[in-house]
């Protein structure tokens, strides 16, 4: 039977984005400097880049050791163990063969695959 070995849950980052100088024009920056100086590409005079801070979402994602005993990584809708061809959801729940996909509604494998 198989089992979840590591659940590591979704996570927000805040990063600081811009700072330093930026060429208006050209859009050449340099983060390392804070005083503006002709643009080396262009010769635009550069201007200040306001820092700014985003926050981003890191997805989580399931692991599963499958009967076959190898790590499976359940981070997609579907995922299959590369060894033994058994797949899982995103929750990392045992699906049923892929032969009896789509039994309930007529759908054939290469339906449901394919996406035909």
């Amino acid at each position: 039977m198989s089992r979840v070995i590591k659940r590591v849950p979704a996570e927000y980052v805040t990063e600081q984005i811009g700072g330093g100088v930026i060429c208006p024009k050209c859009g050449a920056g340099n983060w390392k400097r804070t005083t503006p100086e002709k643009c080396p590409i262009c010769g635009t005079m550069e201007v200040p880049d306001p820092v700014r801070y985003i926050k981003r979402r890191i997805p989580g994602y399931v692991e599963v050791r499958c009967d076959c005993g190898e790590t499976v990584i359940c981070d997609g809708f579907t995922n299959t163990c590369d060894r033994c061809g058994r797949d899982y959801n995103w929750n990392g729940t045992l699906l049923a063969p892929r032969s009896q996909w789509g039994e309930e509604t007529g759908e054939t494998e290469g339906d449901i695959i394919l996406g035909v």
